[in-house]
């Protein structure tokens, strides 16, 4: 597995600071499913940014779908489980 190397290799130009704005529509778009189907819904999301990127498809709109999926994962995250969630 390769190592990760934070260093200056990246251009900068793409910002990885979520605002609350990246959130709040994160939140309603996960508002219409079960939070069981959260984890699934944010995979999905962040699987097709990891192909482009293998696939050496990586431009504006691929730093926006990762964001946009950055954001489903932390709105996510802060959610209440369901009750029939609990075992």
């Amino acid at each position: 597995m390769p190592t990760h190397n934070p260093g200056p290799s990246g251009t900068g130009k793409f910002s990885v600071d979520l605002t609350a704005a990246d959130l709040d529509a994160a939140r309603a778009e996960l508002e219409p499913f079960g939070v069981r189907f959260h984890h699934s819904y944010v995979c999905g999301v962040l699987k097709v940014v990891a192909e482009d990127v293998l696939r050496g498809r990586v431009d504006e709109f691929t730093a926006q779908a990762a964001r946009h999926g950055l954001a489903l994962l932390e709105a996510s995250k802060a959610r209440p489980t369901e009750p029939s969630d609990v075992a």
